[in-house]
């Protein structure tokens, strides 16, 4: 069987060869060609004959195979049949076909070169066949269906790859000779053979958008910029700087923005954060985001970019071209905005003096009203300064009992001036644990020390007060990771994680009432209800006072409910707590008691600071009150925590966050928190899907497309998460009921498309950098307060395996709906541009290894005329065997496929 089969081959060489020489000889016509050779041989012998001929020294033989060739190179595709071994072989005849034509060219420019060496007249026949060749190759190379099988062939046969590369660098020596304009051209071709496509990502012009910010035009061109920095300071730590400069330096990539371009969005974004937070809850978590955090966000992106100091100042002075927003922020700060933001960067040598001079000189300086005292990002600056000097003051806890009273005093400064600076910065710094860590110690060494004198004791007493409120509000802000410290028995950690009442953190109430000792307890009373509002500071163990305290409460409560103790014990008892110290929380009738609690109270003038410590202490009660029974707010539809009391429908909800958000064209720090609460409320699936829906709602291109950018930065929050839900749940169900929804057409399809594929690439760039919550105990991370989703959902997706197999479901989700459509309908254009977006931007190409070609046949059946060669390269894994053999196939069949229809187009236009 292996010698018949080379014999026939050898017979089919030969008979190529001899219809060849007739047909020169005779001159055949086209028609001629077609009536004779068609059905006797095919285009791949005749190309592999052409290609044997090495006779170059004969021009004449060598021009009438280029002719010869040129008659036949639109039909060389059609001419083959289905068949996957012919269509390899044409792809590796038309590399072949290729690198002869280099051969030719280059013998042709070898003889005009000696003859010009020589000073010989310029042999015509010579630069006629470098023309031809020129042609020819610009047809081979340009047509997308010839090239795209080169492209194939090259992949296949690396050797011919060498070949064709190694004969273009020796034409390329003729560039300074004759035809150097071909040559040039010619060797630009080649240099793209074997390319998939395009590295870069297809740039997207960036978004301008003209929106009112408090009666000013301002421009905000990245949405998705704007939404990442508020989420960052609203729900990020300063420790998460590198992955926070990560995700934009992805937002560049996939938004084609240069580097000037990104750092002027970004200090945008910035400052109309700014101005949006001023007089709200949040103020303080901006400002020091903003202010503290930004400088070294942008430091951290000019590294990563390898960004040059023009890059940056010129980014600057772009963002001071649209000085209109950067005049309101001067204006409500009552600063120079511009002016502390230079000297940030100059600190960090991120720009020079000079530079900082230079970019004054832009912004001449406006008459402003300023007041330091009460000007919240001043006074945040001057904090920071102080800093050092604090934690130098509350290191005296090595020698105690000498440094009690400068400890106190520092304590008392704190609190009673700058305390929520002092969080503040401390957190935007990375020198929050550092704080913690000494007022834990304070807190730890306070506790009891026998034979103490009375003004000794009552020190020591108020500082375990004072450091364990300031421990209340630092873990009820930042999470229990905050509260780092070097050893594992300190007794304000332990009573925190079994007794202190969070959100989403369920306390067992029996567990912290067993914590009590009865005995201890009935002391308690009996002390308060004698009236001694003064308790023995000498005497007592505060760690016992706190634990007992709770069984204090509980029976006074048990006691008013049986009714044998009357009103007027209860409100003793709770006066002589509140007086002295946080008490812990209770169920049912104890809201009275939380009530009570909050109210004023009238003491002594002598109650040192008595007046500060309370106001802490009533917001660590408030927020404790919040996490039990929540309630709703002005600013936000909802309030999160263990229940809601919202019971507003959820599409209402989400129209009202979209509807705020349309109406500024811009996403504002109130819509981003209560998007946070219906995330929290929703789960991810249902707030991915509500997102969707109200985006889809839309039908201006233009605000699709601003939508689109601004749900991709909402969904950065839980990019692995929200990628999940929108592949395995949005998108599955909008295609399989596409007919119910009448928004579901050819603009919003395309928003809906260009958001998945940047959700799909987001979370293969950034891939181990994505942390989920799991990963929070290798290492800690101060995140403030954020939400995310169910531990069980982001265990699916903790890794890019994880992605990949979602990639793979919905493949196969897409593979079936195509196989049920019998016409171009919504679900075959959704894909079509799906595959498509996700060839073009993705630059791993075994993205699509999992994707069935069943999916492309099956496309292409009810699109040809929408398709192209390019676009198959991209959806096959050209760098294995089989990826690239469909890949042939495919282009071949989609060449006959288009040539069908091209002539029953034209028969019925006849």
């Amino acid at each position: 069987m292996v010698m018949q089969s080379k014999e026939l081959i050898l017979s089919r060489d030969a008979q190529a060869k001899n219809i060849i020489m007739r047909a020169w000889r005779e001159r055949w016509t086209v028609m001629q060609w077609g009536i004779n050779v068609r059905t006797l041989i095919s285009s791949c012998a005749v190309l592999k004959s052409v290609c044997k001929y090495d006779g170059f020294h004969k021009p004449y033989c060598v021009a009438s195979l280029l002719d010869l060739l040129n008659n036949i190179k639109e039909r060389v595709i059609l001419n083959e049949n289905e068949d996957l071994e012919q269509c390899m072989e044409l792809s590796q005849s038309l590399a072949l076909t290729t690198h002869w034509l280099l051969t030719c060219m280059y013998s042709s420019l070898e003889n005009l070169s000696d003859l010009s060496i020589n000073d010989f007249p310029v042999d015509v026949e010579d630069s006629k066949i470098v023309i031809k060749c020129r042609k020819l190759l610009e047809y081979f190379l340009t047509n997308p269906f010839i090239s795209g099988l080169i492209n194939c062939a090259v992949l296949e046969n690396d050797e011919m790859f060498q070949n064709i590369k190694k004969m273009s660098g020796e034409i390329a020596k003729f560039a300074d000779g004759h035809h150097h304009q071909d040559i040039a051209f010619i060797t630009g071709l080649i240099e793209q053979i074997g390319e998939r496509r395009g590295d870069c990502i297809s740039s997207r012009s960036i978004l301008t958008l003209s929106r009112s910010i408090d009666g000013r035009q301002t421009l905000i061109g990245s949405p998705s910029i704007l939404t990442t920095i508020i989420s960052a300071a609203l729900f990020r730590s300063s420790e998460n700087v590198a992955d926070i400069a990560n995700e934009l330096q992805i937002i560049k990539n996939l938004r084609g923005l240069t580097n000037v371009e990104l750092f002027n969005e970004i200090m945008h974004a910035a400052v109309v954060s700014l101005v949006d937070c001023l007089g709200k809850p949040n103020e303080l978590q901006i400002l020091g985001f903003v202010f503290l955090v930004l400088p070294s966000l942008l430091k951290s992106l000019v590294l990563i970019l390898d960004a040059s100091n023009d890059d940056f100042c010129n980014g600057l002075c772009l963002f001071l071209d649209n000085d209109s927003v950067l005049s309101i922020t001067d204006t409500k700060l009552a600063c120079y905005t511009l002016d502390i933001f230079l000297v940030s960067f100059q600190k960090l040598n991120i720009i020079s003096d000079g530079d900082r001079k230079q970019i004054l000189e832009k912004k001449p300086r406006r008459s402003l009203q300023t007041d330091h005292s009460s000007n919240n990002a001043v006074l945040l600056l001057e904090t920071e300064k102080t800093l050092q000097h604090i934690f130098n003051a509350l290191d005296g806890v090595s020698d105690f009992e000498k440094n009690k009273d400068a400890i106190l005093g520092t304590l008392y400064d704190v609190i009673c001036n700058n305390f929520e600076f002092v969080l503040t910065t401390t957190s935007c710094t990375n020198k929050l644990k550092q704080l913690s860590s000494k007022l834990l110690k304070l807190n730890q060494y306070s506790l009891q020390a026998v034979g103490e004198n009375g003004k000794t004791s009552a020190t020591r007493a108020m500082i375990f007060d004072i450091t364990f409120l300031m421990l209340c509000s630092i873990g009820q802000t930042y999470g229990v990771e905050a509260l780092a410290s070097d050893e594992s028995d300190y007794f304000f950690v332990e009573w925190y994680n079994e007794c202190m009442v969070e959100n989403n953190s369920v306390k067992n109430p029996d567990a912290i009432l067993n914590r009590c000792n009865q005995n201890k307890v009935e002391i308690l009373i009996n002390t308060f209800l004698q009236g001694e509002s003064e308790l023995k500071t000498s005497l007592v163990f505060w760690n016992e006072l706190c634990t007992n305290v709770v069984g204090v409460i509980r029976d006074m409560v048990f006691a008013w409910e049986a009714e044998s103790a009357n009103f007027a014990d209860v409100k003793k008892v709770l006066d002589v707590i509140r007086s002295k110290m946080s008490p812990e929380n209770q169920s049912g009738k104890a809201r009275y008691i939380l009530n009570h609690f909050l109210s004023n109270l009238n003491v002594s003038n002598d109650e040192e600071h008595f007046q500060e410590r309370f106001a802490v202490m009533n917001k660590v009660i408030s927020k404790m009150i919040n996490c039990v029974q929540p309630t709703s707010g002005a600013s936000s539809p909802i309030s999160t925590g263990n229940c809601t009391i919202e019971s507003k429908p959820m599409s209402d909800l989400y129209k009202k966050c979209f509807s705020s958000m349309q109406s500024r064209g811009l996403i504002d720090i109130d819509t981003m928190i209560s998007l946070q609460s219906l995330l929290d409320l929703n789960g991810l699936h249902y707030f991915v899907q509500g997102l969707i829906t109200e985006m889809m709602e839309n039908q201006s291109p233009a605000d699709l497309l601003q939508w689109c950018d601004m749900l991709y930065g909402l969904f950065k929050n839980n990019l692995f998460e929200c990628t999940a839900a929108l592949l395995g749940v949005v998108i599955p169900s909008l295609l399989h009921y596409w007919d119910r929804d009448s928004n579901f057409v050819e603009p919003q399809i395309l928003a809906l498309v260009s958001l998945t594929v940047d959700c799909i690439l987001s979370c293969y760039l950034q891939g181990e950098t994505i942390k989920t919550l799991e990963d929070s105990d290798d290492e800690p991370s101060l995140c403030k307060r954020r939400k995310i989703s169910d531990p069980k959902d982001s265990k699916k997706m903790e890794t890019l395996e994880n992605l990949k197999y979602m990639l793979r479901e919905l493949y196969e989700e897409l593979d079936k709906i195509l196989k049920a459509t019998s016409d171009a309908r919504p679900q075959g254009i959704f894909v079509l541009r799906f595959l498509e977006q996700l060839s073009i931007k993705a630059s791993d190409p075994t993205i699509f290894s999992s994707l069935p070609h069943s999916v492309i046949t099956n496309l292409m059946s009810l699109m040809s005329d929408d398709i192209n060669p390019q676009m198959l390269l991209g959806w096959h894994s050209l760098n294995e065997k089989t990826g690239r053999a469909n890949c042939i196939l495919t282009i071949c069949n989609l060449m006959k496929m288009q040539n069908v229809n091209r002539h029953c187009c034209d028969s019925s236009s006849d």
